[in-house]
């Protein structure tokens, strides 16, 4: 583990040639840095990985935790295979491929490891950190003050934390935020000041990958050629992701589901602008006080899980393809669900807040003082401009584009699924799914872009919330030892409806996710 923190700073007045802040006292800048190098090693991993026998089909040495050998079934018969090796000529290809990917086994001493694991590993991660402050103050004369501010700031993570359980892909994450601030005040009496600020911040989240770790990851170079669902939204052509339940500790295969970036730019932007004005006016007992404040957030969000494709090739009592193992499942090309979306939207999503406020304050006498206001908030609804955030409407379900689902029947003496429109005969395992070209699988689902009279965020807009505010503070006594206060305000503020946006986008009818039960590769 390494940590350090370096940092500095420089400031004064700014030296200009001529007699323009001759004096020193008109312009001043400031600059600082800090820097955060850290390193630090991740637990050590302990997973079990396909051995070399096992990938050319050969499982006559595989053995349990319990060290019991594990005995692989043929798919078509259910019977063992001879020998306990699968025959060369029912070695999927495309299978053999993903369990090439893994790394081999490094560790057989099965008195240390009871048989849970056969590889160690220990990654390291660098999340090194870094900001800079610049600051320029301006008093153009005693009643003009400005100030600038800049803020530079970096985080850097780079490991493999974004992938798999193991060091599959090496990945780079970053996230370059910039933040400017404008500070203006004017005082244009005694009794009046005036105040105005504007903020704007940036940040995007960047993810990349080495050359050789993203070829290393491809179909193409991998030697996995099975087809995809939906290849294009693949566009670097990645292998799909897989898991390997009922294996001791098992390895799994994992893309990021937000890889790559959108446009060969970044996964996320988040972009907040904002601004107030405040006027502060003081006459006689009363201090009044006036202001506006707006914001405005862009947020793009590229989150799509199962893009490449998600094959779980775990043992299932229920799959009559299972073999018994989950790396023979995959060897052989038998899954037990597989899973893809059939898009990968990344829209953006916008909101925005409009507050103003009127408040006095009021010294009735040395005993009493009375705050009083009231602020008004239009806080809009998150949005999607073109309004491709898809949900349910209930009034808009039809009861007769309902799906069907496969029945339970017996043909011959023997339980199957049957579909209720067609009679066609399914295996028993699928009772229960819906039966194909059936119904609308969209029933119900609005989508404000081809339906008018729905908001951009499925959400209506609350209008002007009223915000009174009323506090006072007295002393009963007159004598300044005692003093009683009380008060009383309404606060509006919005729920985070952002990720639940996100959430809707991949839907129908812009995205299906496609499930697979049982099948071949």
């Amino acid at each position: 583990y390494r940590y350090h923190t370096w940092a500095g700073n420089v400031g004064g007045p700014v030296p200009l040639p001529g007699n323009f802040n001759r004096e020193r006292n008109k312009l001043f800048f400031f600059f600082s840095e800090e820097y955060w190098p850290s390193r630090y090693s991740s637990a050590i991993g302990q997973l079990t990985v396909p051995t070399q026998l096992e990938r050319n089909g050969d499982f006559s040495q595989s053995r349990n935790a319990a060290n019991n050998l594990i005995t692989v079934k043929d798919p078509l018969t259910q019977l063992p295979f001879a020998g306990n090796v699968v025959p060369l000529s029912r070695i999927d290809k495309n299978g053999q491929a993903l369990l090439n990917i893994f790394p081999l086994p490094n560790f057989n001493n099965r008195s240390i490891s009871a048989g849970q694991y056969n590889y160690i590993f220990q990654a390291e991660d660098d999340t090194p950190q870094r900001t800079e402050t610049v600051k320029i103050d301006y008093n153009a004369n005693p009643k003009d003050l400005i100030f600038f501010n800049f803020n530079d700031y970096l985080q850097v993570q780079q490991g493999f934390f974004l992938t798999a359980n193991w060091p599959q892909m090496t990945t780079r994450y970053e996230a370059p935020g910039k933040l400017y601030v404008l500070h203006y005040q004017h005082i244009f009496s005694p009794t009046l000041v005036n105040e105005f600020n504007f903020g704007f911040s940036n940040r995007p989240e960047i993810v990349t990958a080495p050359a050789a770790d993203l070829q290393r990851n491809q179909r193409s170079s991998s030697g996995y050629n099975a087809g995809q669902l939906y290849p294009q939204d693949n566009s670097l052509n990645l292998i799909p992701n897989a898991t390997f339940g009922g294996v001791t500790q098992p390895a799994n295969l994992t893309i990021y589901g937000r890889f790559p970036p959108m446009g060969s730019k970044y996964q996320s932007l988040l972009s907040t602008g904002s601004l107030t004005d405040i006027a502060t006016k003081t006459f006689g007992p009363h201090t009044i006080k006036a202001g506006i404040y707006a914001d405005r957030f862009w947020t793009t969000n590229r989150n799509s899980t199962n893009f490449n494709g998600s094959f779980n090739f775990g043992t299932a009592t229920t799959n009559p393809l299972d073999t018994g193992y989950a790396y023979a499942n995959a060897l052989v090309g038998v899954y037990q669900t597989y899973s893809e979306i059939s898009a990968r939207p990344g829209p953006q999503l916008t909101t925005e807040n409009v507050e103003w406020f009127l408040q006095d304050n009021w010294k009735v006498n040395r005993r009493l003082t009375l705050d009083y206001g009231m602020r008004f908030c239009w806080i809009e609804p998150v949005s999607q401009s073109a309004g491709l955030v898809p949900g349910f409407d209930p009034s808009q379900f039809n009861p007769s584009q309902e799906p069907r689902l496969i029945a339970p029947a017996l043909v011959g003496g023997k339980r199957v699924g049957v579909n209720p429109v067609t009679g066609e005969v399914y295996n028993a395992v699928l009772i229960g799914a819906i039966a194909p070209g059936t119904g609308n699988l969209a029933n119900g689902m609005v989508l404000p872009a081809s339906q008018p009279g729905y908001p951009n965020g499925l959400a209506n807009d609350r209008g002007i919330n009223y915000a009174p505010r009323f506090g006072f503070a007295f002393d009963p006594f007159g004598h300044g030892r005692t003093a009683i206060r009380g008060g009383f305000g309404m606060f509006y503020n919005r729920e985070p409806t952002v990720n639940t946006l996100y959430n809707l986008v991949s839907q129908p009818p812009i995205a299906n996710a496609q499930n697979l039960d049982y099948g071949t590769l």
